[in-house]
């Protein structure tokens, strides 16, 4: 009893490893695709972005990412209009 528990926490680590995929995935991290909008309630800004490809069709992994973002003049200025400040 005393192997088999050992042998188990080993097998079922190789497992967990063997299912991480480890291949290179390409971000689009393309500047121009960033979004930014206000919270009206709280004041806070946020940036928005993201999709991400692995090689193949079957294999497509997507993400979308949220910031916090300073509310700079800069930022509010890419703000949609019925979320600047009034």
């Amino acid at each position: 009893m005393r192997k088999v528990v050992p042998l188990a926490v080993v097998s079922t680590c190789l497992l967990f490893l063997w299912g991480c995929d480890a291949r290179s995935v390409s971000v689009d991290t393309d500047p121009s695709k960033t979004t930014y909008s206000r919270d009206s309630r709280t004041n806070l800004c946020f940036a928005t972005m993201g999709r991400a490809e692995a090689g193949s069709l079957s294999d497509i992994a997507k993400s979308f990412s949220v910031t916090n973002v300073p509310c700079s003049p800069e930022v509010l200025a890419l703000v949609p209009e019925d979320q600047r400040p009034k």
